[in-house]
């Protein structure tokens, strides 16, 4: 099994219980991706990122599945990472 890569700078949250989660993480990710911390391109490995997070995987993919509807990240197939994309010009 390949080991997840964690994505620099991105730190563990201090976050309510569960779906109470999804909310904030959501909020921290679209700042990561606006200030750059999260460049375009940058493979998103659920089980890495949620661990650098201090969450479980069902919030994170939840999260992931809000930032694709805005076209901030591109879903990963099965078994493969998702990406995050830069945001469409107006």
């Amino acid at each position: 099994m390949p080991h997840a890569v964690q994505v620099p700078d991105i730190r563990k949250v201090d976050l309510p219980e569960a779906r109470q989660a999804i909310p904030h993480v959501h909020t921290y990710l679209r700042e990561c991706i606006l200030d750059g911390t999260l460049k375009p391109g940058t493979k998103l490995s659920q089980v890495s990122l949620a661990a650098q997070l201090g969450i479980s995987r069902t919030p994170l993919r939840e999260v992931l599945r809000m930032l694709q509807a805005r076209h901030q990240a591109v879903p990963g197939e099965p078994g493969r990472p998702a990406r995050h994309q830069p945001h469409p010009a107006a």
